[in-house]
This record gives structure tokens, sequence and C-alpha cells, in this order.
């Protein structure tokens, strides 16, 4: 068992005002893989304060951007060489299966043109993950990052790399917090009596942005605390993803690229009965289990109360009269200890069904039909079976005709459209000021 009574505050290891530790607990059978210092609310006002004067009188901010990038790069080094190591920890303490950990690794994508660009100042980034701390810090702003007891073992991990690869004293600050647990967690947090250390840190005087990541009850609340400060805020949502399958789209496909579930298919009438064969046979047939184990697909969820909600959608969906075609509320056999979820799908649905409107944050795919092209534009962009085009909507759209599939995308309002291919993460939002000069 791991065991960390440390936190990492601007780049020195101190330790926590209080001595109690968090439990880091596996999703696959509950054991408790590590504990972890938490921290309360008087490490977050000096991680911010760190951070500030790290921003106001630091070398960071101030270093060309390639340097930065240098920075990063060498963190990716450090990565690189514990590759295996780092995602066998991030797929024992989140459950992401260890074929997906693996291929994540990396930092930095092409950062692009070096154009000049002001950072923000100190963001608070609650829920982020190494890759958005990332695009944080190489836009030359610092940093405070309120994580989750799930992701504290290879949060921490990554401390010391930043350390090691050169990023300068209290740039980063990287704070596991019972409080962060509550905010994110579907159905989150929403009322005046939620833990304050999320409130502090959001509204903190030293704060000048806020970086979310997780669900949308939460991130409403985020939004409204950054909001009666008038804090830059930028939302990355736990979005269930919408497929839209033309007419002509190849199931041979399809299938496989849904493969991480989690997503609401739109299927033509026409072809409805052959769709919902596919995604049957592919659902069905997807390895289930540890998600140490290379043949996983699907792993359990990160914990115990997401596994309860989505078990709760799935019983929804059936009293809503949806067909359950496979799948259901039965824990998969001998995973019985863990976070498990089978992987199921439904058919049947109608747009006024919460599960064709509501998120569904584990292994579930609805197949909703529509009667023309017109129609799937609607729903996949409204309340009816999309996000509403709101924050973190994404989805993708399938056809033989990618030209004509380009075409469909224009008229969806969603952050980010993928053709012929699985949702995408939303682009990367901008951590950087648009500066005009006039003389």
């Amino acid at each position: 068992m791991i065991t960390q009574e440390r936190l990492f505050l601007g780049g020195t290891w101190i330790r926590p005002s209080h001595p109690d530790l968090l439990p880091v607990v596996s999703p696959h059978d509950r054991t408790v893989l590590g504990l972890v210092a938490q921290a309360l609310p008087a490490e977050i006002d000096q991680a911010v304060v760190t951070a500030r004067a790290a921003f106001d009188e630091g070398p960071w901010p101030g270093t060309p951007r390639a340097a930065r990038l240098a920075v990063l790069r060498r963190v990716d080094g450090l990565r690189s060489v514990l590759a295996d190591e780092m995602a066998r920890l991030e797929s024992a303490e989140s459950g992401v299966p260890l074929r997906f950990t693996r291929t994540r690794l990396a930092l930095m994508d092409d950062p692009g043109p070096d154009a000049h660009r002001i950072p923000v100042g100190v963001v608070a980034a609650i829920g982020a993950s190494p890759r958005r701390l990332a695009e944080i810090l190489a836009a030359g702003n610092t940093a405070v990052l309120l994580v989750a007891p799930e992701r504290a073992l290879s949060m921490n991990r990554l401390a010391g790399m930043l350390t090691e690869a050169g990023v300068p004293e209290g740039v980063v600050s990287i704070l596991p917090s019972a409080a962060h647990e509550a905010l994110i967690r579907p159905g989150g947090v929403v009322s005046a009596s939620s833990p304050v250390d999320h409130d502090a840190l959001i509204r903190h005087p030293g704060v000048d942005m806020v970086a979310f990541r997780g669900t949308a009850p939460a991130a409403r609340r985020v939004a409204a605390l950054a909001g009666e400060h008038l804090k830059r805020v930028t939302l990355d949502l736990h979005r269930m993803p919408t497929a839209i399958l033309l007419p002509d789209a190849d199931l041979t496909e399809v299938a496989p690229g849904l493969r991480a579930l989690g997503t609401r298919v739109l299927a033509p009438s026409s072809r409805y009965d052959e769709v919902v064969d596919a995604l049957a046979g592919m659902v069905s047939s997807l390895p289930v289990g540890d998600p140490l184990d290379d043949r996983t697909v699907v792993g359990p969820l990160a914990r115990p109360d997401q596994q309860q909600r989505v078990l709760d959608q799935i019983r929804l969906g059936s009293g809503e009269g949806a067909r359950l075609i496979t799948g259901g509320t039965r824990i998969p056999y001998g995973l019985e200890a863990g976070n498990y979820v089978t992987p199921t799908l439904f058919a049947g649905v109608d747009p006024w069904m919460r599960v064709a409107h509501e998120d569904i944050d584990g292994p579930v795919l609805t197949v909703i039909a529509y009667p023309d092209e017109a129609h799937a534009t609607r729903h996949g962009s409204s309340g009816s079976a999309g996000s509403n085009g709101s924050a973190g909507s994404n989805g993708s759209v399938w056809s033989k005709d990618a030209e004509h599939a380009r075409e469909v995308a224009g008229h969806l309002h969603w952050d980010t459209v993928s053709i012929n291919a699985a949702p995408e993460v939303p682009a990367t939002p901008d951590f950087t000021l648009p500066q005009s000069i006039h003389s």
C-alpha cells in the first residue's frame, strides 16, 4: 500500500495541518490502494498565495513559450520512462482499463504557432487531467489543482516529475481533497451546505480563472461561484456524446467506433433494427473486468456512488418503457466486489425519456430512431436527445459520404464533432488573455 503523508504545495512537500489521511480505494475490489494527505482551507489559501507570488514575481510567466514547452516535454520524457508504472497506477485507482491509460500518457500535442499571448494568471483547476495542467502551464500561468482521492496517487507521482523537469518553485500545487470528491460526483453537491474547500478556492481573491472538469450539476455551482466574482471560467464536462448514424453509415465501422460506450445513438428508422442488432452484438461481447488486465475493454466505475447512479438510470429506463436488449442491473459474475456495471443497450427509446437526454456516466448505449435528417440534427442539438448546445457537448456523424457528414455536422450545436470516428474530447480552452493594443 502506498502512503503519502505530505502535500505538494508550490513545488515543496509539506506536512498538512490535519493528520488524517484520505483513503484511495480500488474500484475493482474496494480494497485500499493507498493513503494520501488531504488539503483543508488553510492549505488551499497557502497554495493560492504561493501561486500568486510565483505569477507576479517569479520567472515562469516571462519565460519564453518555447522554453516553457521544453520543460513540459521533459516531464513527458520522465513519464515515458515510467510509462507502464504510470498507466498501471492510473488504471488501478480510476478503473480506466490499461489499454486506454497507456495511450494517453503524453502531456503535449503539437502546440501550434508561437503567437504572443498574455497568460491569465493563477488558475484554480478542479478535477483537471495532467494534459489540462500542461495546457495551463504552457500558457504561462500558475496553477492550484484540487484532485479527487481516486486520482491522487497518479497526480502526486506527476508532482515529483514537475519539479525534476524544472518547473519553478511556486508554480504548481496539487491538493487531494474530499470536498473535491463531493463536488464532482454525478448529481454533485449543489446546495449551499456543500463542503467549503472548493468554494474557498474558487472565491479566493488571488485566483484569476477557474478550470473545472466534472459533471453538469457540479459545473453549475462552479460557474455560479465564479460568476459572483466575475472570474473567467472554463467547463470540461462529463457529457454523454451523441452519435448520428446517417442512412448509408457502415455498421462494420460504427460498432467498433462506439466500444467506449456511454453514448446515445440516433439511428434512421429505415435501418433501426439492423443498427440495434449490430450494436447488441458488440455490447454483449465486450470484455469486462480488472482494469489492469490487457484484455479488458470495460472496467469498473471510479466510485460506488457512480455505480449506483448508473444502475438507477438503467432501472429508470426500463421503467419508462425502453426495451432492454442486453445488460441490465445484474453485476457481472465474479466482479460483485467492485464498482462494475454490465454493458447495457436500450432500444425503443423515445426522445422524451430521461435516458434519452440525461447524461449517463457509465457503459450504456441508448438507440433513438429518427425519420429524416432534419429530425436527427434537431434531436442531436436539442435537449430531447443531446446536450442542448451547452458546454462540453460533443458527438460524431457516421456516413460513407464524408462530405455530406460534414454538412450535417454544420447544423449541430456541439463543441466538437467527429466524422466516422469515436467522439473526441472538446478543444483546448484558451488560458491566455486576448490583448488588443491601440495607439
